[in-house]
C-alpha cells in the first residue's frame, strides 16, 4: 500500500510494504535470503549479525540496523547466539532511490524515538491471527488503516536515519529542526517555531527581517529546499502529532493553538498531510498503546 504523504512536506520516499518478520537464529552458520526482490531493513534486537555483500561486511549489533539494496546478493551470518532481529521488506519508485541510497554500506544506531517507532511499526501487526514470533506477517491480514499507520512511522524512522548525519537538533517539542549556514534561515525557522498559533505571511515575514519577500523566498528555498508556507504548515502538523500522541487536548483546541481557523479546515490538512483523519490517527495510537507495553 502506497505512503499518503504529501509532495508538500517533508521530501519522503514514496513505499510499499512487502514484507514484515521477527525472525530467531538458534544455529550459527551463513544463509543467503531466498529472494533479492525487495530493498531490507534488519534491525537486531539480541545478538549480532553479519551481512556479507560485495566483499564488505556489516556487522550489526543489537540496537542496531542496515538497509539493503533491492536486488543486492547477500548472505546473513550468526557466530553468537541467540540473534533475533525484524526484518522490514519494501519497495519504492526509482525517483527515490537517491534518498535510500544514502543510508547504505553502514550500519545506523537506532535512536530511543527510532526504536519507538520500529517498536509501533511491528505493533500494527498483532491483530488477528498474525503471529509475528519465527516467521513472516501477511499484510492481507492487517487492516488498511494500520498498514497506513505503519508506513508512516516507517517513512519517519528513514527521515531520521537520513538526517542523522547532518548537523540537527531536536528542540523539546519533537520537531526536527537543521542548522543552515545562512543565519537568518536559522533566525526565520526559529521564529516560526515560536508562532505555531499565528497565520504569519511571507509579507510579514519579510517585513520582521527587513528583507525584501523575493529574497527571503530565494535563499529559504535555496537553504533548506522548501518553501517558507510549506514548511510552516509542516512545523504545524509535526506539532499537531505531538499533542495528539502525548496530551489529551480536543482537536478543536489543537486546531485554535495552531491558528486553524474551523476543525473542519485543521482535520482536512492533517490528513492531507498524514494519510489519516486526526480521529483515526488518535485511535491508532491508543489502540497500540493499550494493547502492547513493549515490543523489543
Amino acid at each position: 500500500m502506497d505512503s499518503k504523504r504529501p509532495t508538500s512536506g517533508v521530501n519522503l520516499p514514496t513505499i510499499n510494504l512487502s514484507n514484515l518478520s521477527y525472525l530467531k537464529c538458534d544455529t550459527k552458520g551463513k544463509k543467503r535470503p531466498t529472494s533479492f526482490f525487495y530493498w531490507r531493513l534488519y534491525f537486531v534486537t539480541t545478538g549480532n549479525l553479519i551481512v556479507d555483500y560485495d566483499d564488505q561486511i556489516l556487522q550489526v549489533h543489537a540496537g542496531e540496523y542496515c538497509v539493503i539494496k533491492r536486488l543486492q546478493d547477500h548472505l546473513l551470518e550468526t557466530r553468537e547466539l541467540p540473534v533475533k532481529f525484524l526484518l522490514v521488506e519494501f519497495s519504492c519508485q526509482e525517483a527515490d532511490t537517491a534518498f535510500l541510497s544514502t543510508l547504505l554500506n553502514q550500519t545506523h544506531q537506532a535512536s530511543d524515538e527510532q526504536l519507538d517507532l520500529l517498536e509501533k511499526i511491528f505493533s500494527n501487526c498483532q491483530c488477528g491471527d498474525a503471529n509475528l514470533v519465527n516467521g513472516e506477517i501477511s499484510l492481507l491480514e492487517v487492516p488498511v488503516f494500520q498498514i497506513q499507520l505503519m508506513i508512516i512511522y516507517f517513512l519517519e524512522l528513514l527521515y531520521l536515519t537520513n538526517y542523522k548525519k547532518q548537523p540537527i537538533m531536536f528542540i523539546e517539542s519533537g520537531k526536527l529542526s537543521k542548522e543552515y549556514s545562512r543565519e537568518l534561515i536559522n533566525e526565520v525557522i526559529h521564529f516560526m517555531e515560536k508562532n505555531l498559533s499565528e497565520n504569519i505571511t511571507i509579507k510579514e515575514l519579510a517585513k520582521h527581517f527587513f528583507i525584501s519577500p523575493t529574497s527571503l523566498k530565494k535563499f529559504f528555498k535555496e537553504d533548506t529546499g522548501y518553501s517558507l508556507i510549506n514548511y510552516f504548515r509542516t512545523l504545524k502538523m509535526e506539532q499537531a502529532k505531538l499533542w495528539i500522541r502525548e496530551d489529551d487536548q480536543l482537536f478543536t483546541t489543537i486546531a485554535q493553538n495552531l491558528g486553524y481557523e474551523s476543525i473542519h479546515q485543521f482535520s482536512k490538512t492533517f490528513k492531507r498531510y498524514t494519510g489519516l483523519s486526526p480521529t483515526t490517527y488518535k485511535k491508532s495510537i491508543q489502540s497500540i498503546d493499550e494493547q502492547f507495553d513493549s515490543l523489543l
